[in-house]
């Protein structure tokens, strides 16, 4: 199904996800006959322990990870507990991003300041772009769209959006007001929605990627906060709140649905269908080492 793959001062830690049934628990796992399925999150496995780690990412699956060195200025990319390359950039000081691509195929690492966005092989460690990003400076986050077609980078003043054929940039925005927080942040959703993420706030715009048009504006019931998450497929999306442990949740179907209502429906393709158990309630186990040494969680 899945990873959980945390790093920090102790290397790279991750847990394997898996779907399981009722009815193939094992025993000690058992679970109320009310709840059909089940996560399961494997006991913490050792990814790499060499050296202390900064910001890190990693593959759909979890298998490819990749994260900076806190003692270099390196970064170092693991697949299935192996290091199978070692990059170098720049050595300036300051904050560091870094993305991995949903397939593993590549990553992505840029410095704060430096205005250069680097894209690796990361089989081979090969550099294959050096893109320039003028509002790097700004930045708050480089990441993949889900469906790995686009690389956006999110920050204060605006964004920018580069497909990842021939990294040609394909979108550049400048947010025309302040944000209440001093913070803007975007991210992009599954390929085939089209759809850009924008928050600052207590608001939310979504925005069709290839026109900047707003498609819907949600409000939220306090500031959102900068990090957030969106489903593969498209349907949901998820945002914390600063200064609570909540977040909240949206259905965008639902969201288009009444737009739609009103003749307000935005243009790109439909959201894929909900599954048949979108709604089901679920039992989470998490198997414990104690031996195992945990990672600062990033």
């Amino acid at each position: 199904m899945g990873a959980l793959v945390t790093c920090g001062d102790r290397g790279l830690i991750r847990r394997t996800i898996r779907w399981k049934d009722a009815g193939s628990l094992a025993p000690g796992e058992a679970t109320s006959s009310t709840l059909p399925r089940a996560v399961h999150i494997g006991s913490p496995e050792v990814g790499y322990d060499q050296e202390p780690l900064l910001r890190g990412s990693w593959s759909a699956d979890g298998c490819v990870a990749a994260a900076w060195c806190a003692s270099t200025f390196d970064i170092v990319v693991i697949r299935d507990h192996a290091v199978i390359t070692r990059v170098s950039g720049p050595t300036l000081p300051g904050h560091r991003y870094i993305a991995v691509s949903p397939d593993g195929r590549y990553v992505v690492g840029a410095y704060f300041g430096d205005g250069v966005v680097f894209v690796w092989d990361t089989d081979s460690g090969r550099l294959i772009a050096t893109l320039s990003d003028e509002h790097e400076i700004d930045r708050v986050a480089y990441e993949f769209s889900v469906d790995g077609r686009w690389l956006l980078g999110s920050g204060v003043r605006g964004h920018t959006i580069w497909e990842t054929t021939a990294w040609q940039v394909v979108q550049r925005s400048e947010f025309a007001d302040a944000a209440i927080d001093g913070r803007r942040a975007g991210e992009l959703l599954a390929g085939n929605t089209g759809l850009l993420r924008e928050g600052a706030g207590r608001s939310l715009r979504l925005l069709d990627v290839e026109t900047l048009e707003e498609t819907a504006q949600l409000l939220l019931p306090a500031f959102l906060n900068q990090s957030s998450c969106f489903r593969p497929a498209g349907g949901w999306s998820a945002h914390p709140i600063i200064g609570n442990r909540g977040f909240v949740v949206w259905d965008l179907r639902r969201v288009r649905d009444q737009l739609a209502a009103l003749g307000l429906d935005w243009s790109a393709p439909p959201l894929p269908p909900r599954p048949d158990n979108w709604n089901q309630r679920i039992e989470v186990h998490v198997q414990d080492d104690a031996t195992t040494p945990q990672a600062t969680a990033r």
